[in-house]
């Protein structure tokens, strides 16, 4: 048998397995040169997975998950972004304003804002806690209107307009 494998070509009784060896080597080899593209299509799946959940989370947020990030400001910075003028809000208002945040109420059909718009900027102290969008008694957060059941943004906005144009006759 010791004579039977030395003569067979390519085989030796040092290495019994060396063809073995080769048929190894060689899926290795084929592994190897597709592993790259697997490995580069799996990486780009992960990747893309990995943005659309962080797109994902960002958008979950309702209002009683921005009323909880925001609780604890202690001032509101409310900004005209048609004509980029601020007011600022502080204590009382800012309880006021997060009160009726909380008692939103998600309107679920299309609502066409016309109004002008505002953006609410909340802080506590100098750290920036979050902001929101709203017109008309609506807050508009991830473009989902809120109605504004307590009517605090009317009152406010009246306040604000008040304090900035006194008793002129306003347009």
């Amino acid at each position: 048998m010791l004579a039977n494998l030395s003569s067979q070509p390519g085989r030796s009784f040092c290495a019994p397995g060396r063809s073995r060896l080769k048929s190894w080597t060689s899926r290795l080899q084929r592994i190897h040169l597709l592993q790259p593209a697997r490995m580069q299509r799996k990486l780009i799946a992960f990747v893309l997975a990995l943005v659309g959940l962080s797109a994902c989370s960002d958008q979950i947020e309702t209002q009683k998950t921005l009323a909880r990030r925001v609780a604890n400001a202690d001032r509101v910075i409310v900004t005209n972004t048609v004509d980029c003028l601020s007011l600022a809000f502080s204590e009382h208002d800012v309880k006021m304003i997060l009160e009726a945040l909380v008692a939103a109420k998600r309107q679920r059909r299309k609502i066409d804002s016309t109004g002008t718009g505002h953006r609410l900027d909340f802080f506590k102290g100098t750290n920036h806690l979050g902001s929101v969008q709203t017109s008309q008694g609506i807050f508009w957060i991830r473009r989902q209107p809120y109605i504004d059941q307590t009517e605090t943004l009317d009152v406010l906005y009246q306040k604000a307009r008040v304090e900035h144009y006194g008793n002129q006759r306003l347009p």
